[in-house]
């Protein structure tokens, strides 16, 4: 049946024909900018600054155009939709309303908008992420309602609307329109076409929100090229020429007189375990009362520490800094993986020592290829610890008590030398640790029972390792945080695209069982520096190896350098007790005086030459930092 097929009936049924339809599209165009609005509050009360109207509306502007590109075929689909075509037509749309929900739901959890390269991830490894079903749709998603709920909420005022719609065209008689001249048909197609235009233009050249929160997975593909295109390339090489932390062969990083342990003989083995979201904030290694993790105090106490500022505050970006001695890509986009060999500690040990090299993990290795990550970093062997009795497993891994137990073993009976690293997962959001009430929720309290749980895990690790006999005078033990976590301090929760305090600094740990490490009084390091100081312990000087940081032995400093996980959102840089922080889409760049103001509560603005200057350094970072890595 043909809409225009009867145009006779009442009045009244003929006005709600007539009348209705716009409605029934105005209203479903709508219903496509409820993820975006979602997202937007929960952005506002959980990540940063809240959105005010402006930034709303700049915010919406791919997902206004989603919407009226789907208003515009509509009214044209209207003039003589059949009823099977207007059935596919709601389908098809529905699955937009999907789409952009799941969209949501992902940003929400990780941080990270949706993409074709995240859907096959997905579905390559949908066996191992399965279990984080009950993560995705149980947990609150915005609105007072669960993932789950919402689903329901949205599909079902969706298919309302799209019922009125379908019952103010086909149920019932409709009443003839008097027809428009051709002129104003050509008029209204002409407006139509100018707004759709329109959309399209501020879409590309909006300032990037905060965590990308503008972007629309329909629409980001076509209007980033546009925006790339506008933006160019220009300069970009001149600047990452006048970056002042490029990478340099090991030789020259280690090149200055020793200033620590300047004749002590070089470890033969090296053992690294990266410690799951431990914030320096709350470890306190310097105390002297109560803490929440002895058993890291204990190991400073009697070892080297020091302060360490993360490159990016993300696991596997940490990985990459930690065993390569250089920063990795300053985005999402895992493009350290995509090398067959990415020149780091892992390699030189097995070139230059015949070492046997290996990670243990409580984690899932195909997040984020990290696997192909390792693999690049030259990790010969990557083993994944099973689960406990009776554990009922995530979305990120398992838990730390088999990886523990696997361990010292495997270690103990395996080649010498070897350096291996050891990743757990113990403090990982959302925090779960034996006996916790459901009362006790996500927060900074349920944070720091699991932060005490995994030290206490970890004191037990390192006995059995004593044991076995693994962590004789000959074996490093470095310990080191992946990142810190937020909790409101600056109004961001979790971590990735905060550069406070609380979200880049870890604590840093040498220590052997000989003592000869110990040394009074914390150093300020990066994650970079790891690598090259681990390998001035084992003698190592592979030539090939270039490196951005230093060995916290040796004379000198640098730089810090810090980025956000999603690009563009922030930048620091740090020299001294100043404290740069930089966001691009604003242009806003501020400073802080850590040594007078560590909570980082008094921001002043810099303008002037300094704050050229400043933008212009940090600019140069981002430039060398992407030419590491080509597309």
């Amino acid at each position: 049946m043909n809409v225009h097929d009867d145009a006779r009936g009442d009045p009244q049924r003929g006005w709600l024909s007539l009348a209705g339809f716009p409605l029934s599209v105005a209203a479903l165009c709508l219903t496509l900018l409820l993820p975006k609005l979602v997202l937007t509050r929960f952005a506002s009360e959980r990540m940063f600054t809240p959105y005010d109207v402006w930034e709303t509306t700049l915010a919406l502007q791919q997902d206004l155009l989603v919407a009226a590109l789907a208003g515009a075929g509509l009214l044209a689909l209207g003039q003589g939709a059949t009823r099977l075509r207007w059935i596919g037509v709601g389908l098809g749309l529905g699955s937009v309303l999907f789409l952009l929900l799941v969209d949501l739901r992902a940003r929400e959890l990780w941080l990270k908008p949706l993409d074709l390269g995240m859907l096959g991830y997905l579905w390559s490894n949908f066996g191992d992420l399965r279990s984080g079903a009950t993560l995705f749709f149980n947990h609150n998603a915005g609105l007072g309602m669960t993932f789950r709920r919402m689903l329901v909420v949205f599909g079902g005022l969706y298919g309302g609307l799209w019922g009125l719609s379908y019952a103010a065209l086909f149920l019932g008689p409709r009443a003839a329109a008097p027809a428009a001249g051709g002129s104003r048909r050509r008029v209204g197609r002409r407006v139509a076409g100018g707004v759709l235009a329109a959309l399209f233009v501020t879409s590309a050249c909006v300032s990037r929100q905060r965590y990308r929160i503008d972007e629309n997975i329909l629409v980001r593909p076509a209007v980033n090229l546009v925006r790339d295109l506008a933006q160019g390339a220009g300069g970009q090489r001149e600047l990452a020429a006048a970056h002042d932390q490029r990478a340099r062969p090991l030789s020259e990083a280690l090149t200055s007189p020793r200033v620590l342990v300047p004749e002590a003989p070089p470890f033969r083995n090296a053992l690294i375990v990266i410690l799951e979201s431990a914030r320096w904030a709350s470890v306190d290694l310097e105390g002297v009362g109560p803490t929440l993790t002895p058993t890291l105090r204990r190991l400073a106490g009697e070892g080297l520490r020091a302060k360490c500022y993360v490159a990016l505050p993300h696991s596997s970006k940490a990985y990459y800094a930690i065993l390569s001695g250089r920063h990795p890509f300053p985005g999402i986009d895992m493009r350290e993986s995509l090398s067959e060999h990415e020149p780091s500690l892992m390699w030189a040990a097995r070139q230059q020592l015949q070492a046997d090299v290996s990670v243990y993990t409580s984690a899932y290795l195909a997040f984020e290829n990290t696997h192909g990550l390792l693999a690049a970093l030259g990790v010969e062997r990557r083993v994944e610890s099973g689960p406990a009795q009776g554990e009922e497993a995530s979305s990120f891994g398992r838990s730390d008590a088999p990886l523990y137990a696997m361990v010292p073993p495997a270690l103990a009976s395996g080649r010498r030398p070897f350096v291996s690293c050891v990743i757990n997962l113990g403090a990982h959001y959302p925090y779960g640790y034996p006996g916790k009430p459901p009362t006790d929720g996500e927060g900074l309290q349920a944070y720091e029972r699991v932060l005490a749980h995994a030290d206490a895990q970890l004191g037990d690790f390192v006995a059995e390792l004593s044991a076995a006999g693994v962590l004789d005078a000959e074996t490093l033990l470095v310990l080191v945080g992946d990142h810190g976590e937020s909790f409101g301090e600056h109004g961001s929760f979790v971590h990735n695209n905060s550069l406070y305090e609380e979200e880049v600094t870890v604590p840093l740990i040498f220590w052997s069982a000989d003592g000869r490490l110990r040394h009074d009084a914390p150093l300020v390091a990066q994650q970079i520096d790891v690598a090259p100081t681990v390998a001035d312990l084992l003698g190592l000087e592979d030539g090939a190896w270039r490196v951005q940081g230093r060995s916290l032995l040796r004379e000198g400093g640098a730089p810090i350098y810090l980025t956000t996980f999603f690009e563009g959102v922030g930048q620091a840089l740090i020299e001294g007790s100043t404290k740069y922080l930089y966001e691009p889409d604003s242009g806003r760049l501020v400073e802080f005086d850590l040594a007078a103001d560590p909570a980082e509560e008094r921001p002043t603005e810099v303008e002037g030459a300094t704050r050229a200057a400043v933008v212009r350094r940090l600019q140069a970072f981002r430039a060398y930092q992407r030419a590491a890595f080509p597309d």
